[in-house]
């Protein structure tokens, strides 16, 4: 069955954050990001028109070792754990503890790719960089063009 429908999940997405009064949380420069997965921020290839996900906590720094690891054992890519740095303030739009698994189950296939690129197009509709979620403000998804703006400060192969 297909469940696919990005137009009412980024409506979704603008009705969850409408409720919780539209806050904005600016991240400032110099702010360290990390991100694991099989992305390669040395290259140029980002893909466009998505989020990428990274954690502002160092204590989360680890969380998606596995996954990324577990990827690269599925032929996705090389698994790397990326520490970066934001080279200007990012404004990201406040979800606190909201779960999109309901929005992925109804209407995004259960594609987590495919909230990725909702999320991008609710970040571009709402002229912010994208936006932050998790019990303590633990989980960070950029725009693609706004990935390009960080600085990286070490790539470790996992």
């Amino acid at each position: 069955m297909n469940n696919m429908n990005i137009t009412i999940a980024i409506n979704e997405l603008n009705s969850i954050w409408n409720n919780l009064g539209k806050k904005i949380i600016t991240l400032p420069t110099s702010q360290k990001l990390w991100h694991s997965g099989i992305i390669d921020f040395n290259s140029n290839s980002l893909n466009q028109s998505v989020v990428t996900w990274f954690t502002p906590d160092s204590e989360q720094q680890d969380y998606y070792n596995p996954w990324a690891k577990d990827a690269e054992k599925d032929g996705y890519g090389i698994a790397y754990k990326n520490e970066l740095s934001t080279q200007e303030t990012l404004n990201l739009a406040q979800f606190g503890k909201v779960h999109f698994h309901e929005i992925t189950a109804n209407y995004l296939d259960y594609s987590h790719s495919n909230l990725n690129k909702a999320l991008f197009e609710f970040c571009v509709q709402n002229n912010i960089d994208g936006i932050i979620r998790g019990e303590t403000g633990n989980e960070v998804a950029l725009r693609s063009d706004k990935v390009k703006t960080l600085k990286l400060i070490q790539q470790i192969k996992l």
